[in-house]
């Protein structure tokens, strides 16, 4: 986080204490990490289900509950493997971002 002072209050605000403001800036770039692990984690949940309510024998019925049950327990099982699959692709894909732009940055720079 860079620290900016405004310009354009560079005169002090406040007469009688004399104080100036000074406005932080971010200019960091938005993270794709975050986006990774909820799609990760949504794709682990979806994945879930398909592999719990798959039928596991021909002609057998499975009892809703019994579904019910494997689903609660498995959502506990998939869901933060999901998380840490979708943090590593978010993390590999920001470093490639951040490597790519790094790159054509050097590039443009006057030499």
């Amino acid at each position: 986080m860079k620290c900016f002072l405004n310009p354009k209050l560079s005169q002090p605000l406040d007469k009688s204490t004399e104080r100036l403001k000074i406005y932080l800036v971010e200019s960091k770039p938005s993270s794709l990490v975050k986006k990774f692990a909820f799609a990760g984690l949504v794709l682990a949940e979806i994945y879930m289900v398909f592999t719990v309510a798959s039928p596991r024998l021909k002609g057998v019925e499975i009892p809703a509950s019994s579904i019910a049950i494997r689903i609660a327990a498995m959502a506990l099982l998939f869901g933060p493997f999901g998380l840490a699959i979708g943090t590593g692709v978010g993390l590999l894909a920001d470093g490639i971002r951040s490597k790519l732009r790094s790159s054509t940055h050097d590039k443009n720079a006057p030499k």
